[in-house]
């Protein structure tokens, strides 16, 4: 394992996602700092910096790439842009629904963001969705949503049927599909690449989670979620492996509370038929993943000390 931010002697804020880009080169989206890093060894480049301009972010949430360009989800800015391998701008697009996540179909130039509870209005105290869909499907040519599909789970409450639905998505890179992964329960759907529901799974847990629950807070009209983050991330590897950075102990404490702490992780390694190939536990915590088709990982971590990680793995096929 090695830390590659304390490596490379850089202070992460919010590192959000992260990609493996050209020439072996690893590119970090830190949402808090609104910056873009590329890391090469022990150097580190910053290619975008906060601000309003072309190339500059804002909050951003969601980075892919096709080819020698990246394309950020600046959603602060209320735009998609896209710049080169070194920084530079190329173009940007309107776009005002933001994503909690999303990934990249190069072949059909089509992001699939994951855009459910964005951006909800409060109606008597309540909230209210602007759609209903988990997915928009963005063409990369014009910035307009071209297509939505996914149904929202149903849970009980005012919150957690919005938090619950907050899903992580991944490109299956063999045929093209989209798998969606719910966060407060260990429920995976796959979708063709045009939308069409083609099976669900549920995956295995180390521990029985515990109950969600919602409590009133003096910060808001709305309760507070009190659910345990089950899944984290995932992503898909060449053969069709689901790589899924989850929990594998209950929480012990209400979350946001002062006694809570971060339940150990892993990450969880599924095979094409669904069957658990192996868990690689995680001696940190950590937010978002890639993965790297040589039995390497990229991690960031938000939740306890921003960092940027590579884990070298082994894992029996």
């Amino acid at each position: 394992m090695d830390t590659l931010s304390a490596l490379a002697g850089i202070e992460l804020y919010e590192p959000v996602a992260v990609i493996q880009g050209p020439d072996d080169a690893v590119y970090v989206l830190d949402r808090g700092n609104s910056e873009l890093y590329r890391f090469r060894g022990a150097r580190v480049d910053t290619l975008a910096s906060a601000g309003s301009g072309p190339g500059e972010l804002k909050k951003p949430s969601a980075l892919g790439r096709v080819a020698d360009t990246l394309w950020v989800v600046d959603e602060g800015n209320g735009r998609i842009q896209a710049l080169d391998r070194d920084g530079r701008f190329i173009r940007s697009m309107p776009y005002a629904r933001g994503a909690q996540d999303a990934t990249i179909d190069p072949t059909r130039r089509v992001m699939y963001a994951a855009t459910f509870g964005q951006n909800f209005a409060l109606m008597d105290n309540r909230p209210v969705l602007r759609g209903d869909s988990l997915i928009t499907v963005v063409s990369l040519d014009s910035g307009e949503a071209i297509g939505e599909f996914g149904a929202a789970r149903p849970y009980e409450g005012v919150v957690i049927p919005i938090l619950g639905n907050y899903v992580r998505v991944a490109r299956d890179p063999r045929d093209g599909s989209i798998v969606v992964a719910w966060p407060f329960e260990p429920h995976v759907e796959r979708f063709t690449a045009s939308g069409q529901r083609a099976g669900s799974l549920r995956r295995p847990l180390a521990f029985d989670p515990p109950p969600m629950r919602e409590y009133v807070t003096s910060r808001s009209p709305l309760p507070a979620g009190d659910a345990q983050l089950i899944t984290y991330d995932i992503e898909l590897d060449g053969a069709g492996r689901l790589f899924v950075l989850t929990a594998v102990a209950p929480k012990t404490a209400r979350l946001g509370s002062e006694e809570y702490r971060v339940p150990a992780q892993a990450v969880d390694v599924i095979g094409p038929t669904g069957t658990l190939e192996c868990r690689l536990f995680l001696p940190f915590t950590a937010w978002s993943l890639a993965v790297t088709g040589q039995d390497e990982l990229l991690l960031t971590d938000i939740l306890e000390q921003p960092a940027l990680y590579r884990l070298r793995y082994h894992c029996p096929r």
